[in-house]
């Protein structure tokens, strides 16, 4: 969390009426600017990312991605780190992928999505578009193909 803060910071230096929200429990850390929502139910969580511009994620660990196939389809590009599975975010298409650790470079990403708005409109398109992949029915399906060629290889 200090690490997109410290990224926020920089950002706030260059767009000075950004805001920045930050859903999940946050332990002793406040920053001008920034609004601490705390955990929210998933109708909330979609009214929030139909408001944002950009989901910003710099993690060492992602699992499966859920919040940027929910933020891609809602049209929200996603500015992350390349542990994120490369399936999930796709360089160019529903956002960007930060090979390093260094606010500096996410906040020069999220600075350039903010201020051009061609650029933007492209992602938020593309978002869509990429979104469309990953339908629960179709993910399902995966899921059971996978099972079933492990269980056959058991027997």
């Amino acid at each position: 969390m200090r690490f997109a803060l410290e990224v926020f910071k920089y950002v706030k230096n260059v767009v000075k009426d950004v805001k920045m929200k930050v859903v999940g429990r946050v332990k002793g850390v406040r920053v001008s600017d920034v609004e601490y929502v705390g955990f929210i139910p998933r109708p909330k969580l979609r009214e929030l990312y139909s408001k944002a511009m950009v989901l910003l994620i710099p993690t060492s660990y992602e699992g499966f991605g859920y919040p940027m196939i929910e933020a891609s389809a809602s049209g929200i590009p996603t500015i992350g780190s390349n542990a994120i599975p490369q399936e999930v975010l796709v360089d160019g298409v529903n956002g960007f992928r930060i090979p390093i650790f260094n606010p500096k470079v996410y906040a020069t990403k999220l600075v350039e999505v903010i201020k051009n708005d061609e650029l933007w409109r492209e992602l938020y398109r593309k978002c869509v578009e990429h979104a469309k992949h990953f339908h629960v029915d179709k993910i399902i399906d995966e899921y059971l193909k996978l099972y079933s060629y492990h269980v056959k290889r058991l027997h």
